[in-house]
């Protein structure tokens, strides 16, 4: 399939998704997380070209807050259940992360793909997003408002769609490259970081598709 019908396939996705009646503005249900994320990522041509059979897909979140273990909890349980969690060939492992606070950080000794960040205290986001950066690590969360503090990628809804929020500057800085399809579904924040492709990173713009309309 070429990336023009693989983005036709996933605006269709954004769209179908049907949404949770008590789901709240700007946060896209777990149960829909999962599908979005194996998608979105077969639009990341870094993570595409890596010779590798397998990607590290790491939770964080912290076990001691319960909004963020309930959260890294529903996402394992709906990663569990997908029959196939691989990615144009890639196999996806979910890797959790339990993290006490900022104190008690500490990077993973394994190789991490993509991290996914549950609910977590402000002060580990610095933390997290300079690991990602230093390690070229693809950060997802399903918080909007992280994408302010350096996550480079948030799942969300918006106006009762799915939609996807792409940070310029920290997708930049994690060394991502994403097809221009799937950029043109996505609603852009932020200038690309110095000598950053402006053909993979667009300037800031609303989504021309069904991500964001």
């Amino acid at each position: 399939m070429t990336l023009r019908l693989q983005a036709f396939a996933l605006a269709l996705l954004l769209t179908a998704l049907p949404m949770a009646g008590h789901a709240a503005d700007g946060m896209l249900p777990v149960s829909q997380q999962v599908t979005l994320l194996l998608k979105v990522l077969t639009y990341n041509r870094t993570l595409m070209q890596r010779q590798t059979p397998e990607l590290q897909l790491a939770v964080v979140y912290q076990p001691d807050r319960p909004d963020s273990r309930e959260s890294f909890e529903a996402f394992q349980a709906e990663f569990e259940k997908v029959a196939d969690r691989t990615v144009r060939g890639h196999r996806v492992t979910l890797v959790p992360v339990p993290v006490r606070s900022a104190e008690h950080w500490s990077p993973p000794t394994t190789p991490v793909d993509i991290v996914y960040v549950a609910p977590v205290a402000d002060d580990l986001l610095p933390l997290l997003t300079a690991w990602t950066r230093e390690r070229k690590i693809v950060s997802v969360t399903a918080i909007e408002g992280y994408v302010e503090s350096g996550i480079s990628l948030a799942l969300v809804m918006r106006r009762n769609r799915t939609g996807v929020t792409i940070s310029a500057p920290a997708s930049a800085l994690e060394g991502s490259r994403w097809s221009e399809e799937f950029l043109g579904l996505c609603r852009i924040v932020g200038q690309p970081a110095p000598g950053a492709s402006s053909s993979d990173l667009p300037s800031p713009r609303a989504p021309s598709g069904a991500a964001g309309s």
